[in-house]
């Protein structure tokens, strides 16, 4: 005997743009996460090694340890923000297109913070300039404002028909 299982409501498919302003904000989140562990690795071992030392703690070691500091709560807040937007994305909620692009100008800010601190180079750098630029290219783009900046649908339209 065979059980029937519920169907599954599908998601709308999104307009081609606005699926790939979402997929550039993940691969930016995922980019900063990247970022994140080895700078956790190294403030750990910074931590560790300025504490080990017989009571003589070294202004250069402690103004280190404090920039890796401020660039983990700096990119643990970009990633959040990232994350927040393109999980959302698919919603179509007006307030995400200013929030898009706070993030983008949090994560340039970011990125010349730890430059300033020489902390952030390489193919992280190169990636996440990509993906942002990008990013805000899309948002300029009319088919992803139009969906995002669009006129919330009344209640009406969301109630699915009744077979």
């Amino acid at each position: 005997m065979a059980t029937s299982r519920p169907a599954r409501r599908a998601r709308p498919a999104l307009p081609r743009l606005v699926d790939q302003l979402r997929l550039l904000l993940w691969f930016q989140f995922y980019v900063t996460l990247l970022t994140l562990v080895p700078i956790m690795i190294v403030a750990g071992l910074t931590a560790n090694a300025s504490a080990s030392t017989l009571l003589t703690t070294d202004s250069v070691d402690q103004r280190i340890v404090e920039r890796l500091s401020l660039a983990l709560v700096v990119l643990a807040g970009v990633a959040i923000l990232l994350a927040i937007c393109a999980g959302t994305v698919r919603r179509g909620w007006i307030v995400l297109y200013p929030l898009i692009l706070l993030t983008e100008v949090a994560v340039g800010g970011m990125l010349v913070l730890l430059l300033a601190e020489g902390i952030y180079s390489g193919l992280y750098l190169l990636l996440t300039v990509a993906f942002g630029v990008w990013a805000v290219i899309d948002l300029c783009r009319g088919e992803v404002r139009g969906y995002l900046l669009r006129r919330p649908r009344p209640a009406a339209d969301l109630v699915p028909p009744s077979l």
